[in-house]
């Protein structure tokens, strides 16, 4: 069991849940993805596409389309995944793909920034794909009370995969460039993903079937249905669009923070990754500890703090003129707001929806953390025309916005709990 959690018997009766092994591995997974992000979507692949071009839209038009083709993809893989119990091969396939792309683009030569982009958002598509599919896991692991402490693990585990993949990232680029950096994280990626694909087994709540076409089109026409009725459930409604808004924002600052403070501030490459270490070290302590908290008061406050502390760092940085105070804020107030809001939305959503439809629900969440390309577009727009300050300080107006609708679905939970206990 996790120590010090207490909580209902494995309800499984086999002694899978709520042990030590599969969450660890299934959090390892967490640890390996976050390799990608921190050294290529973060670190390599903004400098590496401004180094050709000289400007930094191709990276926001690179990541954009793979997010909107990842979001496409979420929900229908979900669905079938639900309909035929194939999951973790799914999570296999999509991994194996992206750490092939992350190796391949060390090998695009220079010169090539149309190659280099593609290769980039094909590597970003299948490391988003593989990501909403891991998430469905979450209650086969652990018991209904443990889910924020074990997706507060999860969360955390992943920051420390950053603060390896920084220093990594900076060791390897002095040595042989931004490429190395590149085929490094594939590698790693690949390496921390095998306890995953071994140790953690096929989700229980999934049905037992068999892939065919016929099946493929029933499942694509009831994603479709579940996406047309969500007007009719405002509750899980509100929560998909204040989570757009809370991950639309994120995604910019995640793979902004290190060209903001290279531009705004003058930062070198060491500046930087120390900013991105200690970023990713307030992640993994602050979000094990609001997984707690989510347990303990609920996941529903723990993702309206969040989305406020995202908020607060986009005003410091866009107003306080001490570089200083703009770094700490961001460290605290960022890693704190990043690790909420993965771990509390995923643990909000398996409250929303029925068991045997949630990786197709995760990837309609997907939609709304792959969709969320208009912050990327927006900052890299305004830096270009407008300065990095500006810029950054834009990202307060959607966040605010985001905390109104999810505050609103909080309430419609609340009045809809109500409306049944009267009944």
């Amino acid at each position: 069991m996790i120590p010090g959690v207490p909580g209902p018997p494995d309800a499984g009766g086999d002694g899978y849940r709520d042990r030590f092994v599969p969450i660890a591995s299934w959090a390892l997974y967490d640890f390996a993805n976050t390799l990608f992000s921190a050294m290529v979507v973060t670190l390599a692949m903004p400098r590496m596409l401004f180094q050709e071009t000289d400007s930094d839209m191709p990276m926001s038009w690179a990541s954009a389309a793979a997010l909107v083709v990842a979001a496409f993809l979420g929900p229908l893989l979900g669905a079938l995944a639900d309909a035929t119990r194939t999951t973790l091969r799914q999570v296999e396939v999509f991994t194996i793909l992206c750490c092939a792309c992350s190796a391949g683009l060390a090998l695009v030569p220079a010169g090539s920034p149309g190659l280099l982009a593609v290769l980039f958002a094909a590597a970003f598509v299948a490391y988003n794909t593989a990501i909403s599919l891991y998430d469905s896991f979450l209650p086969d692991l652990c018991s209904p009370g443990r889910m924020g402490t074990v997706s507060g693990i999860g969360v955390g585990v992943g920051y420390l995969g950053a603060l390896l993949g920084y220093p990594a990232a900076g060791w390897a680029n002095a040595r042989w460039g931004f490429d190395s950096v590149c085929l490094a994280a594939g590698v790693l990626m690949f390496l921390f993903s095998i306890p995953m694909f071994l140790l953690v087994r096929e989700r229980r709540t999934a049905r037992e079937g068999r892939f065919t076409l016929a099946l493929g089109v029933q499942e694509f026409r009831a994603a479709h249905r579940t996406v047309r009725a969500l007007p009719a459930r405002p509750a899980l409604l509100l929560f998909l669009l204040g989570n757009f808004l809370a991950v639309d924002s994120l995604n910019a600052m995640i793979q902004w923070v290190g060209r903001f403070f290279d531009s705004a501030w003058g930062a070198d490459l060491h500046t930087v990754i120390a900013l991105l270490m200690g970023l990713s070290l307030s992640g993994f302590v602050l979000g094990v500890l609001a997984g707690r908290v989510a347990d303990a008061r609920g996941a529903g406050p723990v993702l309206l703090a969040a989305v406020a502390s995202l908020a607060a760092v986009a005003l410091v940085d866009a107003l306080v003129p001490h570089r200083g105070i703009a770094l700490w804020a961001t460290i605290l107030l960022g890693g704190f707001g990043a690790a909420g809001v993965w771990l509390a939305s995923r643990r909000i959503l398996v409250d929303l929806v029925p068991a045997d439809r949630l990786a197709e629900h995760m990837g309609i969440l997907g939609i709304t953390r792959k969709a969320s390309v208009f912050g990327t577009l927006l900052l890299a727009g305004l830096a270009d025309h407008a300065g990095w300050r500006v810029a950054v300080g834009s990202l307060a107006a959607p966040l605010l916005l985001a905390i109104v609708a999810l505050e609103a679905s909080r309430r419609a939970v609340l009045r809809e709990r109500a409306a049944a206990s009267a009944a």
